[in-house]
């Protein structure tokens, strides 16, 4: 081959690949900003779907603090026993129990023989078990306490309704 034709033929393949280029070019920088385009609107619906759960989620918190705000509370002191209350103070309900126990020493076996506990042994002497609801933020209230122990029954140690009138004035009783 001739070098004339050597050049000729390079010069043509430059120019078959500066065409592809150039034909090309246009065509993948349209497709760069279609798919940017593409890109951009995706981005956008899914800000608006950020957006939106965003407020959802404000709703939900919202309501669960409401709806906790609405449970009852515990409180439990010793002594006092456990105190199960609305949120609103409409009713509450105050239980408690005490249990007293013994441990048996005898001075010689006849006590032993007799009571059927030996030297050391815990028995329960005496329980006592009450129970205090309360309706309408404290206007009404009953006052029940049961006692039992080893050497009796179950009896009603305590039972009263008290109806709280000054809560509607302070001048007036408590009955």
């Amino acid at each position: 081959m001739t070098a004339k034709k050597k050049i000729w033929r390079g010069a043509v393949v430059l120019g078959g690949i500066l065409f592809l280029c150039l034909v090309t070019s246009p065509s993948s920088a349209g497709e760069v900003e279609d798919r940017i385009r593409a890109l951009e609107e995706t981005q956008r619906a899914n800000a608006a779907e950020l957006e939106k759960l965003k407020g959802e989620q404000m709703e939900l918190r919202k309501e669960a603090t409401a709806a906790a705000a609405a449970l009852p509370s515990f409180t439990y002191r010793p002594r006092r026993g456990l105190l199960i209350e609305a949120a609103d103070k409409s009713w509450a309900m105050r239980t408690f129990a005490r249990w007293h126990y013994r441990m048996m020493f005898w001075p010689d076996n006849t006590g032993v023989a007799s009571s059927g506990f030996s030297q050391g042994d815990t028995a329960l002497r005496r329980w006592r078990w009450g129970f205090n609801p309360s309706w309408q933020d404290g206007f009404y209230e009953l006052d029940v306490e049961l006692d039992g122990g080893a050497d009796r029954g179950i009896q009603v140690q305590k039972g009263e309704l008290h109806v709280d009138f000054s809560k509607l004035n302070v001048y007036f009783p408590t009955l």
